[in-house]
């Protein structure tokens, strides 16, 4: 198995973890707001602990997405920091992927079945996927989206689904289905469980080719904000 860092800053807690020959070892924070000063110091308690050197890192990993704008940035530049200066490749992970192999992970989803991973994108709208559980990693179904809460109806649910992750926690959308973990959350390990099975396959790419996925541009996030705050302050 490849030395791997891994980081993840797409939710409200930011982590990183250190794979070194199939031992992980995680630093997890759960402090909003406080990613940009927290990740670094844990990437070298982790590079320390392990009595390692950034050189010896076969690839960094990362959430590209979708999550939060400011934290899936956040990642960004701390991994073109740490990549740029060694040439070290990267590799992207899927943060509605990451949650899959969480609920596969946790015992929430067995081989056959299928996750519905769901993140809160604010704004009556989550970030979605399906992913279907199978031998390897769960493989998505269709396509990750953006959709309002009111496009997500019974035709999404049967007997054999699990829906997982905070969009699940939003009111509409609480208690639609049967097999429901809404508290189900990802970190850097989950980003890592990912990222083992993409450089066994050649997945890495080179730093600047990597790029995050919103899924919903800046400049609606901002425009509905803004309507948000000014309808609150009515």
């Amino acid at each position: 198995m490849a030395i791997l860092l891994s980081l993840e800053s797409s939710a409200e807690f930011c982590s990183a973890s250190l794979t070194v020959y199939g031992d992980t070892q995680l630093k997890l924070h759960k402090q909003p707001r406080q990613h940009a000063q927290l990740l670094l110091p844990m990437v070298d308690e982790l590079l320390q602990e392990a009595s390692i050197g950034l050189p010896s890192v076969d690839a960094i990993a990362f959430s590209r997405g979708p999550g939060s704008f400011t934290g899936i940035r956040i990642c960004m530049s701390v991994v073109q920091g740490l990549a740029f200066g060694q040439n070290t490749p990267v590799i992207p992970v899927s943060t509605l992927q990451a949650l899959a192999v969480a609920a596969v992970n946790q015992g929430h989803a067995v081989q056959g079945q299928d996750v519905l991973a769901a993140f809160d994108a604010r704004m009556d709208e989550v970030y979605i996927a399906r992913y279907r559980v199978g031998p390897g990693l769960p493989e998505l179904v269709g396509t990750e989206q953006v959709l309002p809460v009111g496009c997500i109806d019974d035709a999404w649910f049967d007997d054999n689904t699990v829906a997982v992750g905070s969009g699940w926690a939003v009111p509409e959308l609480s208690g639609r289905s049967v097999a429901e973990v809404s508290g189900l959350a990802i970190t850097a390990a989950d980003i890592d469980a990912v990222a083992q099975q993409a450089f066994e396959r050649g997945g890495t790419v080179a730093v600047e080719d990597a790029t995050p996925v919103y899924l919903r541009n800046e400049i609606t996030w901002k425009k509905r904000e803004s309507i948000r705050r000014r309808d609150a302050s009515v």
